[in-house]
C-alpha cells in the first residue's frame, strides 16, 4: 500500500499495524511524513499532525486553513487549499522518493 494514502488510519494505527513493532511504526510514520512533506511542499501546502491523531491542519501560503480526520483525506484536502489536483504519482514525485530510499 502506498505510503501516501495507507489505509483508513496511517501507520501505527488500525489491524494492519496490530503486530509492528514500534520501531516498524515510527519508521512507517516518519517515512510517511517525508513524503508528505516534499509533495505538499510542491504545492505550497503544509500539514501538521494535530494531537488528537490521525488529524491533520493543512495550511496554505495564502493563510488558509483546514483541519482533515484520516490521512486518505489530506490530499483532497491539500488540492482544495492549492486550487489545483495533486498528482501523487507525478514523475518529479516518484523520482525523487526512489532516490531517496
Amino acid at each position: 500500500m502506498c505510503r501516501g494514502c495507507d489505509v483508513d488510519s496511517g501507520p501505527g494505527r488500525g489491524e494492519i499495524w496490530a503486530k509492528a513493532t514500534q520501531d516498524e511504526k515510527a519508521f512507517e510514520r516518519n517515512a510517511q511524513a517525508s513524503m508528505m512533506k516534499k509533495i505538499l511542499d510542491a504545492y505550497g501546502v503544509s500539514a501538521r499532525e494535530l494531537p488528537a491523531g490521525d488529524t491533520y491542519l493543512l495550511s496554505n501560503r495564502t493563510g488558509g486553513s483546514l483541519v482533515v480526520a484520516g490521512i486518505r483525506h489530506v490530499w483532497a484536502g491539500a488540492a482544495s487549499l492549492a486550487g489545483r489536483e495533486i498528482d501523487l504519482l507525478d514523475d518529479k514525485f516518484l523520482l525523487s522518493l526512489e532516490e531517496s530510499s
